[in-house]
């Protein structure tokens, strides 16, 4: 009788140990193929005041960050900067589109498909008043 109670403590803990072991896989498996980064549900993002819209942005691996403003100001603008980390850029000024195209090389190695924040500063002048405003830019590198 107690062999019996021994043969069920086995398979008891065989049946638990083969589920447990085909669990773990499972767990393991879904952490190679990146089910549990954070980056993966982060989504791109790209915030000024209102009268300058964010159209896009990208940022290049070689660090070439670019971000497109839509001038909905009312009036022409002279001229835009935009400074991020210290580096500086001018713009290309609006087509008939009203799209201003700002591009600042960070002169950073990025890794491809990974998420990167950025709080640029864009002063644009008008006339001989100059304005400046921040923003943020959360962007994923491409290739």
């Amino acid at each position: 009788m107690s062999k019996m109670r021994g043969q069920a403590a086995m398979e008891y803990l065989m049946t638990y140990g083969w589920a447990l072991l085909i669990l773990v896989v499972v767990i393991g498996v879904l952490f190679s193929m990146g089910v549990f980064n954070p980056q993966n549900y982060m989504s791109e993002e790209c915030s000024f005041q209102p009268s300058l819209p964010c159209k896009g942005t990208s940022l290049t691996s070689k660090g070439v960050l670019t971000i497109y403003l839509t001038n909905g100001l009312g009036y022409a603008v002279d001229s835009f900067t935009m400074n991020v980390d210290e580096k500086e850029s001018s713009a290309i000024i609006p087509d008939e589109d009203n799209v201003v195209i700002l591009k600042v090389n960070l002169g950073e190695n990025y890794k491809p498909y990974d998420i990167y924040k950025f709080k640029p500063v864009i002063t644009y002048v008008v006339g001989e008043e100059s304005y400046t405003i921040s923003g943020t830019v959360t962007v994923r590198a491409s290739e």
